[in-house]
Formats: C-alpha cells, sequence, structure tokens
C-alpha cells in the first residue's frame, strides 16, 4: 500500500467525531500495525547502521518512496508519520535523541504531544498498552504533555483499538504470570507457549517485533530462570540475495529433559521441535546463534551431540 493509498483507507474507515489526539493516535495505531523495524539496522555493525540511517535521511523529504516498505527505521516512520498527519490537519515535528528519531505533535492550542511509533510497534502489533504516545520519561522535555492512563484507554476505546481495559495483552500477561509462578522450567515453557491469549496475534509478526515482545514477556513470568535453566537466542537462514531470515529458539533444560522451542513464521507462533530436528535443521543451512557467544547456544550444541551420541551407543546394544 503507498501513502495515497494508505491515507484514503485511512479516511474511510477512521470513526466519526474524533479530536485531534484522537486522529493522532488512530492513524499511529495503523500504521504502526503496517510496519515493522528492520533487522538489518537491528544486527547490523557500525557501518551497515550509518548507511541505512544516510539513506533514510536522503528520503524523508520523499516519503512515498518508503511509504510502501514494511521493513523501516526510526527516521523514515517519524518522516512518514509526520506527512500523513499532516494531511489531517495536524502539525508535527520530529526530533532527535542520539540517533534515534521520533515525533512530536503539536495541537493547535500548542499543546506537545511525544509519539514514538517505531519503539511502539511491537506493543501496537500484540495489541498491549502503547507506552511512547502521550507519555514521556523524566529525562524528557518539562515542555511534553503526559496523558494519565485513563485518557489514554478513553482514545483507545473511542479509536477502536480495544472495547475494555482487559482486552490488552497486557492483562493476559499479568495472568500468565500466576500460572508459571511455581512451575519447574520445562513446566513454565509449556504454558507459555500453549497460551493461547499471549500467543494469538493479529498481525504477522516480524523478527524484531517477536524477539522484543516475548523478551518482554519472559523477562515479566520467568526472570527466575533466564539463562540458568530457560535460554532464548536468535538463529538465521543465509538467502540467496545475500539476506537472511531470522528467527529466535528458546529451551528449557532440566537434568536430561530439555524441550527446545523455535518460532515459526509460518503459525507465527513458537513450535515444539525435538533434538534431532534440530540437529537436521543446522545441517540443513540453520545457524544457531547470530551474534557471538549468545548465551545458551554453546550449551544446546552440547546436549544435541550428547544425544547423538547415546542414540548411536544404543544401535549397538
Amino acid at each position: 500500500m503507498n501513502k495515497l493509498e494508505f491515507i484514503e483507507d485511512l479516511k474511510k474507515n477512521m470513526p466519526q467525531n474524533l479530536n485531534e489526539i484522537e486522529t493522532a493516535k488512530y492513524i499511529y495505531i495503523k500504521l504502526g500495525k503496517e510496519k515493522a523495524f528492520d533487522e538489518r539496522y537491528f544486527f547490523g555493525n557500525t557501518k551497515v547502521k550509518r548507511q541505512m540511517y544516510q539513506m533514510a535521511e536522503r528520503t524523508k523529504y520523499n516519503t512515498d518512496s518508503v511509504a510502501k516498505n514494511r521493513k523501516i527505521i526510526c527516521v523514515s516512520l517519524s518522516y512518514l508519520y509526520r506527512d500523513i498527519l499532516k494531511e489531517f490537519g495536524i502539525n508535527s515535528i520530529v526530533t532527535s535523541e542520539g540517533d534515534h528519531k521520533y515525533g512530536i505533535i503539536i495541537l493547535k492550542d500548542g499543546t506537545k504531544i511525544k509519539a514514538d511509533l517505531q519503539l511502539d510497534l511491537c506493543n501496537i502489533q500484540t495489541k498491549c498498552k502503547t507506552e511512547y504516545f502521550g507519555t514521556k520519561s523524566k529525562y524528557e522535555l518539562n515542555s511534553l504533555f503526559e496523558l494519565s492512563e485513563s485518557e489514554l484507554l478513553n482514545i483507545d476505546k473511542k479509536i477502536g483499538y480495544v472495547e475494555r481495559k482487559e482486552d490488552y495483552k497486557d492483562n493476559a500477561i499479568e495472568g500468565l504470570k500466576e500460572k508459571v509462578k511455581d512451575k519447574t522450567p520445562n513446566e513454565a515453557l509449556d504454558i507459555i507457549f500453549n497460551d493461547q491469549k499471549v500467543n494469538q496475534f493479529e498481525n504477522d509478526l516480524e523478527f524484531v517485533e517477536m524477539y522484543k515482545y516475548y523478551r518482554g514477556l519472559f523477562n515479566k513470568t520467568i526472570q527466575r530462570y533466564i539463562d540458568k535453566k530457560v535460554f532464548a537466542f536468535n538463529c538465521y537462514r543465509q538467502k540467496e540475495d545475500d539476506q537472511r531470515d531470522y528467527t529466535m529458539c528458546v529451551y528449557s533444560s532440566e537434568e536430561n529433559n530439555t524441550n527446545v522451542y523455535i518460532f515459526s513464521k509460518k503459525n507465527n507462533r513458537f513450535v515444539k521441535v525435538e533434538l534431532d530436528k534440530i540437529d537436521e535443521m543446522e545441517q540443513e543451512g540453520l545457524v544457531l546463534g547470530v551474534r557471538q557467544k549468545e548465551q545458551g547456544v554453546k550449551k544446546l550444541k552440547k546436549i544435541i551431540r550428547r544425544s547423538n551420541e547415546e542414540k548411536y551407543e544404543k544401535t549397538f546394544e
């Protein structure tokens, strides 16, 4: 969908009688469902990031050229959001915090509201509460206006993001925290990946949004096990066009019992995979660990090797 088509779709489907803030939030949510953060930048070295950033800077006055791209970085997304807001009579500027760029909406009465869409992509695509619209940290400008939690909820209800507070995925995660409280690592992962409420998404998740969502989920529910008895690391397959398909591997290990899960793009969720299947996938080109010395990779390879040796020995018993 190009920019003009996206704007026409907004005008056709936007609820009636929205004020400035509500209109800006509606566009924020809709655009957030369309875009994903580019994993080439996420994993890129300094040179790659600089090249992508400079390229995005060159297109900031021609956002038509990037509007149809699914994967994007903060620079392009901020200017694209600014230009779409302008079509609805809403003024905004793009500001910087180091190399990170985001928008500030300026209402007709002069009120300034933060709108950092890139940081909220994960929240929007998993239907969590947004964290970077109408909010600010203690380090940010005093001139920014902060919306209360109840004001944000009312806006989200009016624009159709949620019908009630309980619809936010945050509530399902809170419930999950109780379910896994006294469980072993293997039991906890089984419960997490089979919980329909936390694993159902309206969007097909791209890598970065999936990674951020599940990393946050693990920290909120099983932090006591992370990098001790539960490990999560990134994987990839090299494609012919010199690009990579990324995914995430998570496993729990208790004595001689290891349960492995890999995020399946086809199923849009984590699926359980046997150890010998992981070994087979490696031989077919799956690379375990994107960065050097990712926590848990070496241990899983050792577990797979030991499992293969045990099977080999049994064939001669």
